[in-house]
């Protein structure tokens, strides 16, 4: 029997829209939507208005938009995995 994958409706903040595969990670999609900025660095994504890790797998049709490691946001990414990793200065 072959197995039948979904699609879940991935845009970005502007509008852009894909279709892709139910689990594509949030920063695969991000590359298929064309997000990219090579003199950044991305941090994370937030999705429906939350912030993510890129490894986020979808699950649903959302909304998606870039988060930079230069940003309020990114800077709280970086500390949580700091955190994690058990690094200090």
């Amino acid at each position: 029997m072959e197995k039948i994958m979904s699609e879940i409706t991935v845009r970005d903040i502007s509008g852009n829209e894909i279709r892709t595969y139910y689990g594509t990670p949030a920063g695969e999609a991000l590359e298929k939507l064309g997000i990219t900025d090579k003199n950044r660095i991305l941090a994370g994504v937030r999705i429906n208005n939350e912030v993510y890790n890129l490894k986020l797998r979808l699950t649903v049709s959302s909304t998606l938009e870039p988060v930079y490691l230069d940003s309020y946001s990114g800077g709280r990414i970086y500390s949580q995995y700091e955190n994690q990793c058990g690094r200090q200065d």
